[in-house]
């Protein structure tokens, strides 16, 4: 008759199939245990770093262009971030960009030059303005209509107490044809304030980084 013989229980086997059981388990938490330490001290370490970030930030010196004498922007200085204020002539660019934007009817170039001239409005207008463009669906219309395209030639902007005046020229070009059909005079009158500094965000840089706000729709009259 046979028989089969059991390994010996000692302190030895105690040990391997502790080992074998167990190890791999202790490993594996002990490294857990390491990574969850690795990644609270780099949270603590990124959140004392973005706190100097944004205290330096506001002592931090920024790089404008600034206006020449004769009004083109070729200068360029350094000014404190935190107490910038742009200066008559850097929101009269600015006017002078959104007019541009907001009134020429290029079907090569609408479809991105009047959403960007929509960042000058206030929330507000943004919202009546986009509500009117749904209504009317003009901006589809003109795509396919044969409606003359515009093009625009500021003449004067003017700033006031809290207002911005945009004298213009409205040239219609007809069939594509680079020789004006007719040629309009037009003054726009809009109420403005600007965004604090630390309000402006990164979106708004590319087109609109001084924050220029523009509160009410557009007075527009003929001639000027």
């Amino acid at each position: 008759m046979l028989t089969t013989q059991q390994p010996d229980i000692n302190f030895e086997n105690a040990r391997r199939a502790h080992h074998e059981y167990y190890a791999p388990a202790l490993v594996n938490a002990w490294w857990l245990r390491l990574f969850c330490a690795a990644l609270i001290v780099a949270l603590i370490l990124l959140g004392l770093g973005s706190l100097r970030t944004a205290k330096q930030l506001k002592k931090e010196k920024i790089l404008v262009v600034a206006p020449a004498q004769d009004g083109s922007f070729d200068r360029v200085q350094y000014v404190n971030m935190a107490d910038y204020q742009p200066t008559d002539r850097v929101v009269e660019h600015f006017a002078y960009v959104w007019a541009v934007k907001y009134y020429s009817r290029s079907r090569a170039t609408l479809a991105t030059d009047y959403p960007e001239s929509l960042q000058f409005f206030s929330a507000d207008m943004v919202t009546l303005l986009k509500n009117q463009a749904q209504q009317t669906q003009w901006l589809a219309n003109f795509e396919t209509s044969a409606d003359p395209e515009v093009r625009i030639e500021v003449k004067k902007v003017r700033l006031e107490k809290g207002t911005i005046t945009i004298d213009f020229e409205k040239h219609f070009y007809l069939a594509g044809r680079e020789v004006a059909g007719r040629t309009e005079n037009w003054t726009s009158q809009v109420t403005y304030t600007l965004t604090p500094v630390d309000q402006i965000t990164t979106g708004m840089i590319p087109s609109n980084p001084i924050g220029l706000r523009i509160t009410a729709l557009p007075l527009e009259t003929k001639g000027f």
